[in-house]
């Protein structure tokens, strides 16, 4: 038997070499991986992005409420030949999943006001409103107004629970927030 015939188990480290390997600006760790494996912690939507183009399934394969099959016994790997982008300025561009996010967001908020309490008011939906709806809605949910707003003009990947309680909170399924397809690569 040849090497190349074996099938090896795919573990956290695999996992994150291979993601390392086809996406290297994508922040990543082996531990943050074995906790995303093990169900200790929810992924951002950039890493369930790209784990979905490493492993030839649509990112809604890992939202709830999609449909999809999981992907056939037996597929292979094939590594992919990252090029290296030229660094022009000292901060990375928004990943394509953040900025899709980002945009469905906005869109959703730009689409409903509140109406306060107090004043009788109608109002816009700000990260600041977004982020006390949220906060009432899923009181552990460990979420800032900071992180509202940089979840909002797609500045920062949200964590795939934060995604579940705004779908929640807007009344649209999950799966409305990430990507059916995938995304041309910014260049």
């Amino acid at each position: 038997m040849l090497d190349t015939d074996r099938v090896r188990k795919l573990t956290p480290l695999r996992i994150q070499r291979m993601l390392k390997e086809q996406a290297p600006d994508l922040p990543v760790s082996q531990t943050q991986i074995y906790r995303y494996f093990h169900g200790e912690a929810p992924p951002r939507l950039d890493v369930v992005y790209e784990l979905a183009r490493l492993f030839n399934v649509t990112p809604t394969y890992f939202v709830e409420g999609a449909d999809e099959e999981p992907p056939a016994v037996g597929a292979r790997y094939e590594p992919a030949r990252s090029v290296q982008r030229e660094r022009t300025a000292t901060i990375d561009p928004p990943h394509v999943a953040t900025e899709y996010f980002a945009a469905r967001f906005q869109t959703l908020a730009s689409s409903m006001n509140v109406r306060m309490l107090d004043t009788d008011r109608v109002r816009k939906l700000t990260p600041l409103r977004i982020q006390r709806m949220l906060k009432e809605q899923a009181p552990d949910l460990p979420v800032s107004q900071t992180q509202i707003y940089r979840y909002f003009h797609g500045e920062a990947p949200p964590r795939l629970d934060v995604v579940y309680e705004l779908a929640r909170l807007f009344g649209v399924p999950p799966t409305y927030f990430v990507p059916e397809e995938f995304l041309p690569e910014p260049e």
